[in-house]
């Protein structure tokens, strides 16, 4: 399997109750398809994150690595 312990982090900004994916991997992160851009920079063998997030809305379709689909929906209480 191609997906590592910590391939992506789904944040909550608490505030506005709104969703974002940060692609932590090397094999890459999609969202609806499309590839996310890596949110870490390597440097000197240490992985920084640059701030880099993806908006996550109900219904998208989050794929790692092209291996395992998680569909992402949000519950309203």
């Amino acid at each position: 399997m191609d997906v590592s312990r910590e391939h992506a982090r789904i944040r909550r900004d608490a505030r506005h109750g709104t969703f974002f994916i940060v692609d932590l991997s090397t094999l890459g992160t999609t969202v609806n398809g499309v590839r996310l851009p890596r949110g870490y920079e390597d440097a000197d063998g240490t992985k920084r994150e640059n701030g880099i997030e993806t908006p996550l809305t109900t219904g998208s379709r989050i794929g790692l690595a092209d291996t395992i689909y998680l569909d992402f929906d949000i519950l309203r209480r």
